[in-house]
Order: C-alpha cells, then structure tokens, then sequence
C-alpha cells in the first residue's frame, strides 16, 4: 500500500506523476527514464507503479544507489526493487541499467561518480 514520505519527497499523488511523466516522454520521445533511488522509496513507491498503465517496453531503468554488494545479495538496492516491482512489470532486460556494485573498485567506479545519464 501507498505511503507518503515527506522525508523523501514522496507525495501520495506520485505514482500518478510518474504514469503522468511516462505518458508524455513516450509521446514526445520514444520512451521514457526512471532513476531509481534505494532505500524506503522502493517499497513505498515502486510497488504502486505495477498495476499503472505505463508502456513497459518503452521504458528505461537507472539506478542512483547502489550498494557494493552483487545484485543477488540482501543488500542490494537492485535486487529490492526487482522483488517490489522489476519482476512484475515486463520491462524488456536490456532496458534494465544497474549499477554494478559487484565490480571492484578502479576505472569504471570513477566513472561513474562523474556520470551523465543523459541519452
């Protein structure tokens, strides 16, 4: 069930928002993006989006937290929301782009500190 979180930002006309946002970047653009943050917001708000009529297939997943643990650990933001909601919905995989929190640190973690999600 919905929860406002005003610690979050969350609303409770979020869901709605989101359906709202979808509805006209795939209309203007072709598909639309989604940064999934972790923590409480993905329980509170991501389970609300299952039954919404948002094109699936034409939608883009972020994440904006991740924890540097695999995606099948208990504590990954990632595998939180594939339970909640990613495996609910049918959202074609290779629009699901996590964060590899799995991956040592080096190169690619310093790249992505400084990363643009802009497509």
């Amino acid at each position: 069930m919905w929860r406002s979180n005003p610690c979050l930002g969350l609303r409770p006309d979020s869901p709605e928002l989101v359906q709202e946002s979808s509805r006209k970047a795939v209309a203007e653009r072709g598909r639309f993006s989604i940064a999934v943050p972790g923590g409480s917001a993905t329980v509170d708000l991501l389970p609300s989006l299952i039954p919404l009529p948002i094109d699936w297939s034409r939608t883009d997943v972020f994440w904006v937290d991740e924890r540097m643990v695999p995606p099948d650990d208990t504590d990954s933001n990632f595998r939180a929301a594939r339970i909640a909601w990613l495996d609910a919905v049918p959202i074609p995989g290779e629009r699901v782009h996590r964060m590899r929190g799995e991956d040592p640190p080096g190169p690619r973690r310093r790249v992505m500190r400084g990363c643009s999600w802009k497509t």
